[in-house]
């Protein structure tokens, strides 16, 4: 009675673990942006795979509008619109991933702006070692957590995502490339360099509309502008220069 009892536990664990370990079949699936202005609906043409249509929204007091369409399914995907008539930025993710290992023809992560594909990675591209993933009986992961979008500084989008060795790799939704730390840090001081040269740009052009002639086309310098506010004249980056440039043009960082 025992061994029976003992052979029918085990047989029960091995099919939870097998029932576990199913894939659940593709649905129709549709997410929001953080302001509800957008969304993207995805509908599979098969019950598993990535085959079918994702379509992106803007959304409007009687009908919404259509955007964009792409060619594929998409069981989770990311979506950010600040505004009608600002790009859309899509990101997409692949399946759960079947085998063990990773390789370069199983999709991790895609990046879209409006229609454009900009960059994909497969899930070799992300942990690099193939090994280096979560397994269960027949299926691998390699993300911890969709961290998201964010807006670190102006128009700057980033989407973040969090490894199983806890790494966080943060994307350029413009790109789509990989941004570093130090990257962002130098993203966010020409930032914030340019946002101080356009205030003082706009205390000199107040200053002399009147008394330079076709004061719009003219080179504002960085002796210019020192003159107007010499204390607060931002300090480029070691190896970087400042151009001022015309008064409706945006300020320059350029590299020695």
């Amino acid at each position: 009675m025992r061994s029976i009892l003992l052979a029918f536990l085990f047989y029960f664990t091995l099919s939870s673990i097998g029932f576990a370990d199913e894939e659940a079949s593709n649905r129709t699936y549709v997410k929001s942006s953080e302001y509800g202005q957008f969304y993207v609906k995805s509908v599979p043409a098969e019950s598993y795979g990535l085959a079918g249509k994702t379509r992106v929204y803007w959304v409007k007091d009687e009908q919404d509008q259509l955007l964009f369409t792409y060619d594929w399914y998409s069981p989770e995907l990311y979506i950010y619109g600040f505004a009608p008539g600002s790009p859309v930025y899509v990101v997409k993710f692949g399946p759960w991933h079947r085998g063990h290992l990773a390789n370069h023809n199983d999709l991790a992560i895609a990046f879209y702006k409006n229609d454009q594909l900009l960059k994909e990675y497969s899930t070799l591209d992300i942990v690099k070692d193939d090994k280096n993933v979560s397994t269960s009986v027949s299926h691998y992961t390699m993300f911890k957590k969709r961290m998201g979008f964010r807006r670190p500084w102006g128009n700057q989008i980033i989407f973040d995502v969090q490894t199983l060795d806890d790494k966080i790799l943060s994307f350029n939704t413009e790109t789509g490339e990989l941004i570093s730390q130090e990257e962002e840090a130098l993203g966010k001081r020409f930032y914030d360099i340019q946002t101080k040269i356009s205030q003082i740009k706009w205390q000199w052009y107040e200053k002399n509309k009147e008394t330079i002639e076709n004061v719009n086309d003219y080179d504002i310098t960085e002796a210019d502008l020192k003159k107007i506010d010499p204390d607060n004249y931002p300090i480029p980056p070691e190896g970087y220069k400042i151009m001022p440039n015309k008064m409706w043009k945006p300020s320059e960082i350029i590299k020695l």
